[in-house]
């Protein structure tokens, strides 16, 4: 998928040598948040906060009637989120009798990609420039990141907690899910977690953008994406406020 990422863009800046075409630099900013994961058992509280957004990079436009236009670009996108999780789970069995096993993370994870949008733009001229607004989707490949936080344990039957019993549990960066083929994370592993996030290599959704341009090149937007795909800590959200600047205009 990376090199289909980077075959699409070798295309985008090709054509967008044809004379139609119009260049521009982005630079946005904004909130990033994920979605709640799928529920798991044993899980009693899991709240997704905001976290910073950012996008940079090149922009591409092109006009193929008097008020549409397809847009798109390569853009370094950063998204991610904060979050707090308790997990809270009961066994009981007659050799060891009654165990309570607790667990809560507090922390947030910061994930980078390099993005391709495209969307349909709809334009309509007021003033010394336009507005546009349209919907479209958009791909990227996962580049790096990390994550941090605190991760508090308490086994009320042993002083070795029974990692076998979790499922789909955060400690900083390490989900255990045994259904994955994950190996099961040690104590220690979640005491001192894994700072490098391991989000999976595609995230993929659909997004609106909105906003004015300016005839000499100026150009504002608000930006919103809803990530489709899960990171391994969620779907990925992000709202955007933008500001650019169209710096090679064709009509």
């Amino acid at each position: 998928m990376k090199k289909l990422i980077l075959s699409l863009s070798i295309i985008l800046c090709t054509v967008a040598a044809q004379a139609q075409f119009i260049f521009g630099l982005k630079w946005a900013m904004g909130d990033a948040f994920q979605s709640k994961p799928a529920p798991a058992t044993g899980i009693q509280k899991n709240d997704a906060k905001p976290w910073l957004a950012y996008q940079v990079g090149f922009t591409g436009e092109y006009r193929f009637k008097k008020h549409f236009s397809l847009t798109s670009g390569l853009l370094l996108s950063g998204k991610g989120g904060k979050s707090e999780s308790f997990y809270q789970n009961v066994t009981f069995n007659s050799s060891a009798g009654l165990s309570v096993m607790t667990a809560s993370f507090k922390g947030q994870n910061n994930l980078n990609y390099i993005e391709l949008p495209l969307n349909l733009v709809y334009n309509l001229n007021v003033g010394k420039g336009h507005f546009f607004v349209g919907p479209g989707g958009y791909v990227g490949a996962f580049i790096g990141g990390g994550t941090k936080g605190t991760v508090q344990l308490q086994d009320m039957a042993s002083s070795s907690p029974n990692f076998t019993t979790i499922t789909g549990v955060y400690y900083g960066s390490i989900i255990y899910n045994p259904r994955s083929g994950e190996p099961i994370p040690t104590p220690q592993q979640a005491i001192n977690p894994d700072t490098k996030a391991h989000a999976k290599g595609i995230d993929a959704g659909g997004n609106v953008t909105l906003g004015y341009s300016f005839d000499w090149g100026l150009q504002f937007s608000l930006n919103y994406s809803h990530g489709f795909t899960e990171t391994n800590y969620g779907k990925n959200r992000t709202a955007t406020i933008g500001i650019g600047y169209q710096i090679r205009r064709q009509h």
